[in-house]
């Protein structure tokens, strides 16, 4: 089963997946909150992260984020904010804090989506595994657990895993 930790320590991708965790979550929220669109703007600000890694307004966003979740204690609904608030403070971390970020906003949107956490995180990795590889190719990052990613990848994804695999090895 794919985890986060089988992509090893990757900022970017740790707030990739937490965005991806708190979207899943977010229809959980609108339900039950349709005329409250922090927790959206919250994850569109984190969006903003990738083209704009200094937005100051991003930590503003995830302790907002924060209280709406502490302030609706007890409301199923309030895990998607979590996802939410997640999803920024993985923005704002360092890489290794990242992880962790990501980490918890699945297991906000698992809660939220009443779903197996890992089965969630497997379906999120698997589902963005393309993504995912060629941004591992573009950094030139390799993954903590090759083998683990190596059986999902097509055959071209393979070939050209292997080929990149042998070029970081001999640098």
């Amino acid at each position: 089963m794919l985890t986060i930790e089988s992509l090893g320590q990757d900022k970017c991708l740790s707030v990739f997946l937490a965005v991806q965790f708190a979207e899943k979550a977010l229809p959980v929220w609108e339900k039950k909150h349709p005329q409250d669109m922090r927790p959206r703007e919250v994850i569109e600000l984190t969006k903003i992260w990738f083209q704009d890694p200094i937005n100051t307004n991003l930590m503003e966003a995830a302790i907002a984020s924060k209280r709406i979740a502490v302030s609706n204690n007890g409301d199923p609904a309030t895990y998607s904010a979590h996802a939410a608030a997640y999803a920024a403070s993985a923005a704002v971390s360092v890489a290794a804090a990242s992880l962790s970020a990501s980490k918890y906003a699945a297991y906000a949107a698992a809660k939220a989506l009443n779903v197996n956490n890992e089965d969630l995180i497997h379906g999120v990795i698997l589902k963005n595994l393309n993504t995912i590889f060629y941004h591992k190719l573009e950094v030139k990052n390799t993954f903590a657990q090759p083998e683990l990613i190596f059986n999902y990848l097509n055959q071209e994804q393979k070939e050209c895993f292997l080929f990149n695999l042998d070029i970081m090895a001999s640098s």
